[in-house]
């Protein structure tokens, strides 16, 4: 691989790269599979959007929401971009690592690697996505108009979904790639906010905006602001990884070793935690992550208050709901090291994993908890009511807990694309979030009985946890 390889080539081999990889860790039919798996249930999410009185723009207008939302997450390829360029991602060396041992510019194939990541998902996931929905607004029982949108209407509305999508990723790979330490890296930080931050005040408060502003003026609002913050990433990234960069921290383990009487245990923990601050993006990585669910949340709640007459019980719903953005945490702890990393050490394996889900349990607390917090007290709820909900979460974090060890073990991302393990730990959780969601919207409104049975459920989620947890713990391989 040389500087003079043409654009073209490196996307093809970016591409042939990304689909090896998905190929060698889920097999090739299970990784075919995901995108129908998405067709058929979007299709259920279409059939079932009109029960809920949306309109066609509204529900439009949602949808684009919703899909930037996911872009915005997908954009946190900044920080797989340079924990690739560190080469901290496995054994074998990608493409992207090539530009530290050849005369190839680190920017280029990091625009390239985002064009990458932009055309994979929208064709992969966004695609079957649009598609299902559309099929079932058509098939849809409730009654719609969709045939009457015509194939143009189709394509526009696809090509919006696609630019908030990209939008999404480049403004989430502008803030993955942002440097505090840099004057000029915060002053792109401001310049980026200024300009998304109205935008996510109108998508908050009236998401029909985006639809009644029309549909030219949005898509090329989209096109500048996904070129500005794109150029702005590149840029970043260039100041990120540059030849003035930290490469040496203080021995915090040995001082500690030394100076301080530490368990085995605890110097799992440690090390887990200073694995990701260390890592590029640091602490920001598991705030990007679960801010950007927390973010979905609280809009979708917004839009349900809307539309729905509802007696939402704040503690109860964002409680359940949050909970869900414990798995990125449980991702990064496993991300950098796994089980097996320890067996040339004098420690077993029992240790490893109580020290891994100890610092699951303490990251899922500090920073879930911190949105469950901002979100009840903006609110307006009362003391005893915060209470409540935070037993709710602590119960819902620690019973994921306890089936992420059973299912997802070590290996939480390979787990993510396995069908039979995924669908298995979603039924786990879904057979308790349905009536802990169902109490959340309605719990002003419902006998007070129904509330304490949801209470004796979060009790019994968190004993169940705490069991599969041990047994998990106490397994040995």
């Amino acid at each position: 691989m040389n500087g003079k390889v043409s654009n073209k080539v490196l996307l093809k081999w970016f591409i042939k790269e990304e689909y090896r990889v998905f190929e060698t860790l889920f097999g090739g039919k299970r990784l075919l599979m995901f995108p129908v798996t998405l067709f058929v249930l979007s299709i259920l999410l279409g059939a079932s959007i009109p029960a809920f009185g949306l309109s066609a723009e509204l529900s439009a207008a949602v949808m684009m929401v919703l899909v930037g939302l996911f872009g915005l997450q997908t954009g946190s390829i900044g920080f797989e971009a340079r924990d690739t360029l560190d080469n901290l991602m496995g054994d074998s060396e990608r493409i992207l690592f090539s530009s530290r041992t050849l005369p190839i510019s680190q920017k280029r194939l990091a625009g390239l690697f985002l064009l990458k990541d932009a055309i994979v998902y929208s064709t992969f996931m966004i695609l079957p996505i649009y598609i299902g929905v559309i099929v079932g607004l058509a098939a849809s029982p409730f009654a719609t108009s969709v045939t009457a949108i015509g194939l143009s209407g189709f394509g526009l509305s696809y090509l919006l979904v696609i630019l908030s999508f990209l939008f999404g990723v480049s403004a989430g790979f502008v803030m993955t790639t942002v440097t505090y330490k840099s004057l000029k890296g915060l002053a792109s930080m401001f310049v980026m906010l200024a300009v998304i931050a109205p935008i996510a005040y109108m998508g908050y408060s009236s998401p029909s905006v985006f639809i009644d502003s029309g549909s030219l003026t949005i898509g090329l609002l989209m096109i500048i602001g996904t070129v500005t913050f794109t150029l702005i990433g590149l840029w970043q990234f260039n100041i990120t990884n540059s030849k003035n960069k930290k490469s040496s921290h203080s021995n915090i383990l040995g001082y500690l070793s030394n100076n301080i009487t530490v368990s085995a245990r605890a110097q799992i923990m440690i090390k887990t935690m200073l694995d990701v601050v260390r890592s590029p993006g640091g602490l920001w990585k598991i705030i990007f992550s679960t801010g950007v669910i927390s973010m979905t949340i609280v809009f979708l709640v917004q839009i349900v208050k809307q539309v729905m007459v509802t007696g939402i019980s704040p503690s109860f719903l964002y409680a359940s709901l949050f909970s869900l953005a414990v798995f990125p945490i449980y991702t990064l702890v496993y991300r950098y090291d796994s089980n097996t990393y320890y067996s040339s050490y004098p420690i077993t394996e029992r240790d490893v994993k109580f020290a891994k889900s100890a610092t699951y349990v303490v990251l899922s607390l500090l920073v879930v908890g911190s949105y469950y917090t901002v979100a009840t007290v903006t609110y307006g709820i009362d003391v005893f009511s915060y209470v409540t909900g935070l037993f709710v979460l602590v119960s819902l974090i620690v019973y994921q807990l306890g089936v992420f060890l059973l299912v997802a073990k070590d290996e939480p991302l390979k787990f993510l694309f396995n069908g039979m393990m995924f669908s298995g730990y979603s039924a786990s959780l879904l057979l308790v979030m349905i009536p802990l969601t169902m109490v959340g919207l309605y719990g002003a409104a419902i006998p007070a009985v129904i509330t304490r049975i949801a209470l004796a459920v979060c009790g019994f989620c968190f004993v169940a946890g705490g069991l599969l947890s041990g047994f998990a713990v106490r397994s040995e391989g």
